[in-house]
């Protein structure tokens, strides 16, 4: 997989004044402050403890600009090894740093991805995934 080098948001499903947990509420409020411009994606932003292989916007735009089916076909040419891409958003943070809103996708072909936003919480300095996605969809 290959991570989408420019940031993706997806629009929250619910309205995050609305919500009781002030970290909840506090980390998507920042996330849609976060996410009001797409912004490029650097190496040193993710520890993957892996080497990541980014794909521009550009280059996404003009393999896929005609159509999905041509998109992935020329995408698989030009990529052998890659079996699809990552899109990640901002980052929006709790006040305290310790609650996080982002959102993830992946896709893997026309009719092959899914994507959604994923909370995560911090405890002893470990980053944990909270539960199942929200705002999620599936294609």
């Amino acid at each position: 997989m290959a991570i989408e080098g420019q940031t993706k948001s997806r629009e929250l499903c619910f309205d995050p004044s609305a919500q009781r947990d002030p970290q909840f509420r506090d980390a998507a409020t920042n996330y849609i402050r976060l996410n009001s411009q797409p912004e490029l994606l650097k190496a040193d932003q993710l520890n993957l403890g892996k080497e990541v292989q980014f794909i521009s916007s550009s280059e996404m735009d003009e393999m896929f600009s005609k159509g999905v089916m041509k998109g992935w076909e020329i995408f698989h040419k030009n990529h052998p090894k890659l079996m699809g891409t990552i899109q990640l958003s901002a980052v929006g943070f709790s006040a305290d740093k310790n609650f996080a809103v982002v959102y993830s996708a992946s896709h893997c072909g026309p009719k092959c991805a899914a994507g959604g936003i994923v909370t995560l919480s911090r405890k002893d300095g470990v980053w944990r995934k909270n539960g199942d996605r929200i705002c999620s969809w599936i294609s």
